[in-house]
């Protein structure tokens, strides 16, 4: 009992340590982790993953409100790392399967920006966006746009592990969701914390490459 709690405050301390790097001041480790309880409780209502997607901007507001954030990109950062948090020593599917959500959902903002400088209008860009319903179909939107396949431009970022990192973590994830309840460990654990620690400057590099350009003509 005394490791599993001291392996749960080095937990609290690191979730403490790392929020403060992305704000620049630091908050109680009780605060942070009240308030990753408290999103993952709305996440955990939705019945599936477009569920929680749409629930992301709730969960977002309630971060940015609560630590008084001013940047959304910050926001963002902060609610990755409150998202994947867990101190369960045995159970660390919720930090999997809220990472993964959370990077289908910038991969979404960022095609919808790539199809709007493509000339599409703002609603119609999120409806093609919501019609991709695989990985592979987000995938292939991008490389259209881009002229860029997805894992070249995850490569050319000074994160060129995420691509490959990603798809493992997205991997154990749906075998996890089609029933094998043990395939996420703690090392997928570990490496979906890594991407949720990182997503947020992986994606503003890919939005600053791609999502700049002016429209043609």
């Amino acid at each position: 009992m005394a490791r599993g709690l001291t392996a749960i405050s080095e937990t609290n301390q690191q979730l403490a340590a790392s929020v403060a790097t992305q704000i620049g001041r630091l908050c109680t480790a009780e605060q942070l982790v009240g308030i990753a309880l408290e999103i993952q409780a709305m996440l955990a209502r939705a019945t599936s993953v477009g569920g929680q997607n749409a629930l992301y901007p709730k969960t977002l507001d309630t971060v940015r409100t609560r630590l008084s954030l001013e940047s959304d990109e910050v926001a963002r950062a902060v609610w990755m790392l409150l998202a994947s948090y867990s101190d369960a020593q045995d159970d660390h599917k919720v930090v999997v399967t809220l990472t993964h959500t959370l990077l289908e959902a910038l991969l979404d903002d960022l095609l919808v920006t790539l199809l709007v400088i493509a000339g599409r209008a703002q609603l119609e860009a999120e409806q093609v966006v919501e019609g991709l319903r695989t990985f592979a179909a987000q995938a292939e939107q991008f490389e259209t746009n881009s002229h860029m396949a997805l894992a070249d431009a995850m490569a050319k970022t000074t994160y060129p592990w995420f691509f490959y990192a990603w798809q493992n973590v997205r991997l154990k994830r749906n075998r996890f969701l089609h029933g094998q309840p043990f395939v996420i460990g703690q090392k997928t654990a570990r490496q979906a914390y890594k991407l949720a620690e990182h997503a947020v400057g992986m994606f503003a590099q890919l939005q600053n490459t791609y999502g700049l350009r002016q429209p043609a003509g």
